[in-house]
C-alpha cells in the first residue's frame, strides 16, 4: 500500500528570517505575511493586501490572517480571496 503525500517546498530560510524580523518591527502588522511565508502560502499577494490597504486594516488584515493560515484550496481560502476581491 502506497500513499502519495504531497510535501510542499520549504520556503528558503531568510525568507523566513525576514518576514519575521519585519513582522516585529511592525508591531504585528505585518503577522499575516510572515506567517504566509513560513508556510509557503502566497506570501506576495498577502504582503500587498497589508501594503495597500492599511485604511481598512480591520477588514484587511483578518482577511490576510485568515488566507495566511488556510490550506491550500479550503473554503477559508476561497473566502479570504473573495473578500480581498471587494477591498477597494
Amino acid at each position: 500500500m502506497s500513499t502519495n503525500v504531497q510535501l510542499r517546498p520549504k520556503p528558503e530560510r531568510w525568507k523566513v528570517t525576514t518576514a519575521w524580523i519585519i513582522a516585529a518591527l511592525s508591531v504585528g502588522f505585518f503577522l499575516p505575511w510572515a506567517i504566509a511565508v513560513h508556510r509557503g502560502r502566497p506570501a506576495t499577494a498577502i504582503f500587498l493586501l497589508n501594503f495597500f490597504s492599511p485604511a481598512t486594516l480591520f477588514l484587511s488584515w483578518p482577511v490576510a490572517l485568515v488566507l495566511a493560515l488556510s490550506k491550500k484550496g479550503s473554503l477559508a481560502e476561497s473566502i479570504a480571496l473573495d473578500a480581498a476581491d471587494r477591498l477597494p
